[in-house]
């Protein structure tokens, strides 16, 4: 029995090392085929492919490149861009791989590109190109265990090519500064100064030396301006001269050229380089032109008057003002003004630019007429140039009397009389103010009102004017006004209390309105109080309700104190 179970212990021993033996041989044999795996795997590596180039003077890119890393070339008939690339990785690429720049894509070579073995690709570029880089890309695909994988590597080539050039500019103006115009146009007679300005520019990419600068119409220009010959000027840099010129009195145009040398060698590149500019100025005929307004008020002050309509009772005092505005071309110097036919005044030394006024006023005088009567006033203003030549404008304003007699009362134990039948009087207006805001504010807070002055009649209303007394417990923060609208008196941002008159420029019609906000921020817990009173030249027997006035009330900040029960249980 012993025997038996020591052969059974060998047999077993044995089995076991043949396993043992299979097991380690199948192993020997999986390991390799693993490292034949890991390989393919492991030449995906980065920049397997490199590339440089160059620039060449034809597209056999032989010997030393004539540009490189954006090196300075001289232009020549042909240049090459020429790409050099080499496989320096693990692993050779098949056909199907491909090869382009920035203009386009290359054939490449027949057969797989074979690690370390570099080949050649030539663009050619035509002669002239500025600052150009070419980007060139290698594409092709590497093995992997998921299929394939692609590879992109690129590489550039730049050419920076020498390119002189230069720009003149020429400019005409009246003041010791550059203008920015090369036209100037100036009135017949004005016998103007004219100031010419020169600027020469390098607009290329290499220094150039200027040389010399002339006028076609002017002698040694160069001598007469700050500029120095001659001068070297860099790329992208400017050199201006003036030029004080004589008094012109006729049209004149003149041409001026700019020469300049440079040293960048090649037959394409001409020198010396050269740059023309003209410049002109224009003598224009004058064209005298005047607008003419006529305003009346019952006032003393001119600005104020904003009116060619005016309603008064007999024997009023009314002033009369011509407003006369420089609309033409040229300076007047002596003027005229005629009313219905009647010279008022002539060879008047007023000298009045373009875009000028003048004001000439006449009273306050006293007029007269029958109820329901008018005078109109008929103006023209004539305004004459220094060599004769003359422009008017004309403009008629109409005054209108109205009845303004109070009925009479009888007298006790006597007949009323018959009154003595007269002419209708014209229909009154009625100007109605109000004042709106909130009803109740805070100290220290911002509010705003809104005055609004309406015509409540059938009868234009003009001349019209209205005051604004401001609260004297708030500070004036400013105002939003309507267009037809001026405010001649304002305080000033922050100042407390004051006025504020207003006039509507124009007139009112039926039932039309303008508006005026004001905006205030009161200092105190006091009321607010404000009031407006307007007024109008046109007849107006009810005044009553030109006055308006406005009431803020201001509440204090209150404070208040949380409710917590917990502080109660102590």
């Amino acid at each position: 029995m012993m025997k038996l179970k020591m052969n059974q212990n060998i047999l077993k021993s044995l089995v076991l090392g043949v396993l043992g033996s299979l097991a380690i041989a199948c192993l020997f044999l999986i390991k390799p085929v693993q490292s034949l795996m890991q390989g393919v795997d492991g030449i995906q590596v980065p920049n397997a492919v490199t590339i440089t180039g160059g620039v060449y003077t034809d597209t056999t890119c032989v010997g030393t490149p004539i540009a490189t890393n954006a090196s300075p070339i001289a232009p020549s008939s042909s240049m090459a861009f020429c790409y050099f690339l080499r496989n320096s990785g693990s692993y050779t690429f098949p056909n199907g791989y491909n090869v382009s720049d920035t203009d386009g894509s290359f054939t490449p070579p027949g057969g797989p590109f074979t690690v370390s073995v570099p080949f050649t690709y030539s663009d050619l570029s035509i002669a002239g190109t500025i600052n150009e880089t070419r980007v060139v890309t290698f594409s092709g695909n590497i093995p992997s265990s998921g299929g394939v994988t692609p590879y992109v590597v690129t590489g550039t080539v730049t050419a920076y090519v020498m390119y002189p050039s230069v720009i003149l500019s020429k400019t005409v103006g009246l003041s010791g500064s550059c203008s920015v115009t090369n036209t100037l146009s100036v009135s017949v007679g004005s016998a103007p100064i004219a100031v010419y300005c020169y600027r020469i520019t390098n607009n290329g990419n290499v220094p150039i030396t200027i040389t010399d600068l002339s006028d076609d119409k002017i002698v040694s220009i160069a001598a007469r301006t700050n500029l120095v010959f001659p001068s070297v000027l860099p790329r992208n840099t400017t050199l201006t001269g003036a030029l004080v010129y004589e008094a012109l009195t006729s049209t004149i145009t003149n041409t001026a050229k700019v020469t300049a040398t440079h040293a960048v060698a090649g037959a394409f590149l001409s020198s010396p380089l050269s740059a023309t500019s003209g410049a002109s100025v224009v003598f224009v005929p004058p064209a005298p032109a005047i607008k003419l307004n006529v305003y009346l008020t019952t006032g003393s002050d001119c600005a104020m008057a904003s009116s060619d309509t005016l309603s008064v009772v007999p024997n009023s005092s009314v002033k009369i003002c011509y407003v006369a505005k420089n609309i033409g071309n040229t300076t007047l110097y002596t003027h005229s003004l005629k009313v219905n036919g009647a010279t008022l005044f002539a060879g008047s030394l007023i000298t009045l630019p373009v875009g000028n006024t003048t004001i000439f006023s006449q009273g306050p005088i006293s007029v007269s007429g029958a109820i329901a009567s008018e005078i109109i006033y008929a103006a023209t203003w004539t305004g004459t140039e220094i060599f004769g030549a003359s422009g008017d404008g004309s403009e008629s304003a109409t005054l209108r009397f109205a009845d303004a007699t109070p009925t009479p009362t009888p007298r006790p134990g006597l007949a009323t009389p018959t009154p003595t039948p007269t002419a209708t009087p014209s229909t009154p207006t009625d100007i109605v103010a109000s004042i709106s805001g909130p009803t109740n504010g805070s100290p220290n807070t911002i509010f705003s009102y809104t005055i609004r002055i309406l015509n409540n009649s059938v009868t234009t209303a003009g001349g019209l004017v209205f005051t604004n007394t401001l609260p004297s417990n708030a500070s004036f923060q400013g105002v939003i006004r309507g267009t037809g609208i001026t405010c001649p008196t304002m305080p000033s941002v922050g100042d407390i209390g004051g006025t504020i008159v207003c006039n509507i420029t124009g007139t009112l019609v039926s039932g039309q309105f303008d508006e005026l906000s004001v905006t205030m921020r009161p200092i105190d817990s006091t009321n607010i109080n404000t009031s407006v009173n307007a007024s109008t030249t046109t007849y107006e027997p009810n005044r009553t309700n030109n006055v308006a006035t406005f009431m803020l009330r201001l509440e204090p900040l209150k404070f208040f104190i949380p409710f917590v029960p917990s502080l109660l249980k102590n």
